[in-house]
């Protein structure tokens, strides 16, 4: 994983995290950091992991400088565990799984809690029988990535709007 800044208009140089994040001779992907800038979540095949692929997270110590990371075991299972994005807002992990209870391949998770211990499917219509990963919600509208069918390519990206807790109830 790499950071890189803008300055001037001008991205410079990436450079790649600490030892923490980027431990030599292993695989680190899927970044998602929270908005304060304090904590960053992400995907590691490292030893130390419950399963295939895990979400570990690092507390920022200031001046790009990276604590060890920690394996999030009660997300964790001995499948595969990937694509993390934390809403700083709400306190809610998403993320994507297949090894729980799934519509078949890799399913939405949110987990909500302290420590993330109420985790539960996103549901229809954003898990299919197929994988679907990569799930981020703003304002008004959400993403997600998908290899369901009906699409164009192999992993599409679909979009829909986020509509109140009023128009629900209504």
């Amino acid at each position: 994983i790499y950071l890189t800044k803008k300055e001037e208009n001008e991205w410079q140089k990436a450079v790649p995290l600490n030892q923490n994040v980027n431990p030599s001779g292993q695989w680190t992907a899927n970044p998602s950091i929270s908005s304060n800038g304090d904590t960053l979540f992400f995907v590691s095949k490292r030893p130390g992991g419950k399963g295939m692929h895990d979400i570990w997270y690092s507390i920022s110590k200031g001046n790009d400088d990276w604590g060890k990371s920690v394996n999030l075991e009660i997300v964790n299972t001995p499948f595969i565990d990937i694509a993390p994005k934390f809403d700083t807002k709400d306190h809610v992990l998403y993320f994507s799984s297949n090894g729980r209870e799934s519509f078949g391949g890799l399913d939405i998770y949110i987990a909500k809690g302290n420590s993330f211990e109420e985790i539960s499917n996103a549901g229809l219509p954003f898990n299919s029988n197929k994988d679907d990963l990569g799930f981020v919600i703003g304002e008004n509208k959400g993403y997600l990535a998908s290899n369901r069918d009906g699409g164009i390519g192999s992993d599409d990206i679909y979009t829909f709007n986020k509509k109140s807790v009023e128009s629900l109830i209504v």
